[in-house]
């Protein structure tokens, strides 16, 4: 599902919409699985590691739990492996939100809800054009491992508004 990226795109603001889950377990359990995979990798820290392993298999069967530990590591190398334009995230436990783990959270809940628009968006957000496959196969995994034991998160919707060239963020994938 890579992103056409044949003509220049517009100038373009996004408001990806995430429903208001009110502390749902499916939402929650992404960022908090998110969050923590970044936070482990970056500072080797394996009792966080332990804290998400233990998330998914009070949550999980210990099969979709296996996969969507394995999947969400995946995953965050993946997106990593965009190292000229690294995500941020906020610290582990804050209650915000930062736009680049509404992508993350868009782009399960797309691959959960078949919205291919949403998750194509998503995936041109968060990484180069020449790892979108690597991304969403990883996405995909920890999406339908989460998926098949009842941990499906409310759709997203994104909206596309048209923008002056000087109030874009020049960051680029």
């Amino acid at each position: 599902m890579k992103p056409d990226h044949t003509e220049p795109a517009p100038a373009l603001r996004f408001k990806l919409s995430l429903p208001k889950a009110g502390g749902r377990q499916p939402e929650s359990m992404v960022l908090k699985a998110y969050r923590g995979w970044r936070r482990g990798l970056a500072v080797r820290d394996l009792d966080v590691l332990e804290g998400i392993w233990k998330l998914f298999t009070d949550t999980l069967s210990p099969n979709s739990a296996t996969l969507a530990f394995d999947a969400m590591a995946q995953f965050v190398r993946a997106l990593d492996g965009c190292a000229s334009c690294p995500l941020r995230r906020h610290p582990m436990g804050d209650d915000h939100l930062h736009p680049d783990e509404a992508l993350v959270i868009g782009l399960i809940s797309a691959l959960q809800n078949d919205d291919t628009k949403a998750a194509s968006f998503c995936l041109s957000a968060l990484t180069c054009h020449s790892r979108c496959e690597e991304v969403e196969a990883a996405a995909s995994l920890l999406a339908m491992a989460l998926k098949v034991d009842g941990q499906t998160l409310l759709p997203a919707s994104v909206e596309l508004q048209p923008v002056a060239q000087h109030l874009i963020n020049h960051t680029l994938h």
